[in-house]
């Protein structure tokens, strides 16, 4: 699509096309506490290299984060799971492409247990327990200069609500529902969408 705004007395109320980019992390976490983290064949800065993150990776267009999360879960290590919780949402400005980047944390639950690492990502997966992966994040958090980072963060406090017992998605994050969409949809207005439903992430029950 080509566009010239014309008038000079006022700026052209058309954004960006893409203005974010929409990523999710899949925290995954089996009975024994453990969970399923990745390292990169190729980080993306060398103060991450040789980490273990979380699986994840971008959102495709009109895909719910839900499904986004178990199907980058499932490319990534071969494990299949299930959604249970928006845990986080990291915002940043002027990320990758000079875009915003929205990046989403999400507790799953296994339905499989067998790693089968996708060899042109990923340089090995493994199930590793919660403290090791938090001393992990705060070692890799120390190499950027930051006392926490967030997927520091986002770990200790797992780590917190599981000792607690409260390690559930009814009990911890947003938990995702099905609601109706308004009736009369009209392209380019925000609130309205072509579909029937859409997704809600909220703690109210």
């Amino acid at each position: 699509m080509l566009l010239a705004w014309l008038p000079e007395d006022e700026p052209c109320p058309v954004p960006d096309f893409a203005t974010h980019v929409v990523g999710v992390g899949g925290m995954c976490i089996n009975e024994r506490h453990e969970v399923l983290v990745v390292q990169e064949r190729r980080a993306a800065t060398t103060t991450s290299q040789g980490s273990w993150k979380l699986p994840g990776g971008l959102v495709d267009l009109a895909e719910e984060l839900d499904v986004a999360v178990e199907r980058e879960v499932l490319e990534e290590t071969g494990v299949r799971s299930r959604f249970k919780s928006l845990l986080a949402l990291r915002h940043q400005h002027g990320a990758a492409f000079g875009r915003d980047d929205a990046y989403c944390v999400c507790l799953l639950s296994p339905l499989s247990a067998e790693i089968r690492a996708c060899e042109r990502e990923i340089a090995a997966a493994a199930w590793l327990p919660l403290p090791e992966y938090y001393e992990g994040t705060k070692a890799t958090s120390a190499r950027q200069g930051v006392e926490e980072n967030f997927n520091a963060f986002v770990a200790r406090n797992v780590i917190a609500a599981a000792e607690a017992g409260n390690l559930d998605g009814a009990a911890i994050g947003l938990a995702a529902r099905e609601m109706p969409a308004p009736k009369g949809y009209l392209p380019g207005v925000t609130g309205l969408t072509n579909r029937e439903t859409y997704r809600l992430y909220s703690g109210f029950h």
